[in-house]
């Protein structure tokens, strides 16, 4: 039983001896007791018809047995990899991350003008808006508690001026920082440009702190649910970094954001060799070939039952590779 074994790895445990003890898929937080040498297993299955059991089975997988052609079985256990850390390098970075973070935000914020003002009283500055606004959600504390921050930043000259947390709380709320963020976005990647390759597409969804309510009529009570936002990304997969990003309602399907990303990342200078994605990005825009592929797996007139269930075992992942260098 492979998947048994790959869906439980981590929870089958090495008690003693030659026993392992594997979780149940039928009792919530049940175990039964294996011992793969005596072929026995504390399960109904086993004990009631003395049969090899899917217990038996995934230590089997769990431990590697190979059956060679001459009958014999060598076991090897499964060792967990490890890998080396350099702990000194590692401490010294995340003691200076924050410090690192402050002063590299400063230099692409430093590029952003200010609007002209004629009356009033003066505005927060854009630049510090901006770089504050970055800082605080950087820092993951709510914007009293960042203020103290905010005003260590000033003192070290990144900032003009720190605002107080409600001035920060509305240039958050500004829809014209989007634009200047998403620019951010694509300027700290830029300098690997050089490295990446290959990238990988998807979407996630962010809780926001406000509701839509209504009244169900069928039940005549009042329901909620919390509004939540949308952010598709597309990632370089040798570093990790983030190369372009829109931000769209929670209902807004992926497949139309596919094709403004890839033109984003090629548009910031990056080569594009080929782009992984899941199939929530097929469409006849996309990828016309992928796309008829998907429509002849839909189709039931043709299949069997036995085709179908190979159809939707198949699939996950849609890698569409790009013949040329897209400029």
């Amino acid at each position: 039983m492979p998947a048994l074994a790959r869906g439980k790895r981590t929870r089958i445990r090495h008690i003693a001896g030659d026993k392992y003890l594997v979780p149940s898929q039928t009792v919530s937080g049940g175990v039964h007791i294996v011992d793969p040498v005596e072929a026995t297993c504390s399960c109904p299955d086993h004990e009631d018809r003395g049969v090899r059991c899917k217990h038996l089975w995934a230590i089997a997988y769990f431990r590697n047995e190979l059956a060679e052609p001459d009958g014999v079985a060598p076991v090897s256990e499964v060792s967990r990899p490890t890998y080396p850390q350099d702990w000194p390098a590692c401490n010294t970075a995340q003691c200076e991350e924050k410090e690192r973070a402050q002063i590299l935000l400063h230099a692409p914020c430093e590029g952003i003008g200010q609007p002209e003002q004629k009356m009033g009283r003066p505005r927060l500055l854009l630049r510090d808006a901006v770089y504050c606004a970055t800082m605080k959600v950087y820092g993951t504390m709510s914007g009293r508690r960042s203020t103290t921050d905010l005003r260590a930043c000033e003192e070290n000259g990144l900032v003009t001026r720190a605002p107080s947390y409600n001035s920060l709380f509305r240039a958050m709320e500004r829809p014209d920082l989007t634009p200047l963020l998403k620019t951010l976005i694509e300027e700290f990647a830029t300098p690997l440009k050089a490295i990446e390759r290959s990238y990988a597409v998807d979407g996630t969804g962010f809780a926001t702190s406000t509701y839509a309510r209504w009244l169900d009529h069928k039940y005549g009570e009042e329901k909620k649910v919390q509004r939540w936002v949308k952010a598709h990304a597309m990632i370089g997969t040798q570093t990790n970094i983030g190369t372009a990003v829109e931000v769209t309602e929670g209902f807004v399907n992926d497949s139309p954001m596919f094709i403004p990303l890839v033109q984003r990342t090629a548009g910031s200078g990056f080569t594009i060799q080929d782009v992984s994605a899941d199939k929530a990005y097929l469409s006849h825009t996309t990828s016309p070939p992928w796309s008829a592929w998907a429509a002849s797996r839909t189709s039931r007139s043709r299949a069997t039952p036995d085709r179908r269930a190979q159809q939707r075992g198949s699939g996950f992942i849609t890698c569409i590779r790009c013949t040329r260098t897209t400029s």
